[in-house]
């Protein structure tokens, strides 16, 4: 069983629709979720805190796996008759097949099925770090939230509800570097607007 650590995702902006908060982060914390299971990474979702503000969305996990887990792929390749010819000797059929995945035809396994015995590629790829996965999973969350008429500002391409100012995304006690609708990820979020300008709280961790 991998570590786990927390996990907080804060995106501030400017102040959202009152009713559309509930809706918005809801779909926030079920995007993120979704990334996280098309990955295969272990979340525990009981500990899930949806959190919202009309100037932010966030997300607060308490128990996140750091490591996704490895896969096993497949590929199916000639069958037997068809790989190997009268002396044994494997055909263009069977050396292109293990060409393709950059290995010796000698080194592939063999399966069989219905239809007979036939060579099969099988590797074990290890998993990556969870937090590599973060700004692509962030991403995706993002651009999958039902916003009608997303806002642009600024002379660039991408859009949102309204315009963002700061992103917290603390996995543990660090921050995943993330860039995103233009700003950078910290541990820094910020209070009512009409608070002194330097009242900002520095987030040392998650917890």
């Amino acid at each position: 069983m991998s570590d786990t650590k927390p996990l907080l995702i804060e995106l501030g902006c400017e102040e959202l629709p009152v009713k559309a908060l509930p809706g918005l982060a809801g779909a926030f914390a079920e995007n993120i979720l979704k990334g996280f299971e098309s990955r295969d990474v272990t979340v525990g979702v009981g500990a899930l805190r949806v959190l919202y503000t009309p100037r932010r969305l966030a997300v607060l996990v308490e128990s996140v796996s750091t490591v996704q887990p490895s896969r096993r792929t497949e590929a199916l390749g000639p069958y037997v008759n068809i790989a190997l010819d009268g002396s044994g000797n494997p055909t263009r059929a069977l050396l292109g097949f293990a060409q393709k995945f950059a290995v010796d035809w000698s080194d592939l396994e063999r399966g069989a099925d219905a239809k007979g015995e036939r060579f099969v590629y099988r590797q074990e790829q290890p998993g990556a770090a969870v937090a590599e996965l973060l700004p692509e999973i962030l991403a995706e969350a993002i651009k999958a939230l039902p916003i009608a008429k997303p806002m642009r500002w600024g002379d660039h391409d991408y859009g949102f509800a309204r315009p963002v100012h700061w992103l917290v995304l603390l996995f543990g006690n660090d921050v995943v570097d993330c860039g995103l609708l233009g700003v950078r990820s910290g541990r820094s979020t910020r209070g009512h607007r009409f608070h002194h300008p330097a009242a900002i709280e520095d987030r040392k961790s998650v917890v």
